[in-house]
């Protein structure tokens, strides 16, 4: 009796600490995010996050790096909107259907907006915002946007 009490409650035990450890995917995005950039910024003591949007599923066009290097190149060049580019994109995709080209449009993954303060190379603290784009095992950073 005394021996099926104790495997009683060693089960409950391991049914409630594996329960707590169950991470769900924004915790799971806001620490990748969080470890990219205490790698990146000058002094990550002094990192403090602000403001966390929700996760969002992006699609192919959102992820893909052709498109990613397409908003990065219109970016370089100060426009503020990508819908010429997108635009030409999104009629590249069509084409290349047309065409018959085997093309992983089911590949999917997420966007976060994160706000954050931290130092400068000055020393000053300076507030960030940024639109981070992830794979859909949420393991990766694939692109960073900075908002202004």
């Amino acid at each position: 009796m005394c021996n099926k009490l104790t495997s009683l409650i060693v089960l409950c035990v391991f049914f409630l600490t594996s329960c707590n450890t169950t991470v769900s995917k924004e915790e799971k995005a806001k620490d990748l995010i969080e470890n990219l950039i205490k790698k990146d910024i000058d002094d990550p003591s002094t990192y403090e996050a602000v403001e966390y949007g929700t996760l969002d599923s992006v699609s192919l066009i959102e992820i893909d790096p052709f498109f990613l290097s397409l908003r990065e190149k219109a970016r370089d060049q100060g426009r503020s909107s990508y819908k010429e580019q997108i635009d030409q994109a999104y009629l590249s995709l069509d084409i290349s259907k047309a065409l018959g080209l085997n093309l992983d449009t089911t590949k999917s993954g997420h966007k976060i907006f994160h706000k954050f303060r931290a130092q400068n190379k000055l020393g000053l603290l300076s507030l960030n915002t940024y639109v981070f784009y992830l794979d859909s095992d949420l393991t990766q950073v694939l692109y960073t946007e900075e908002l202004e």
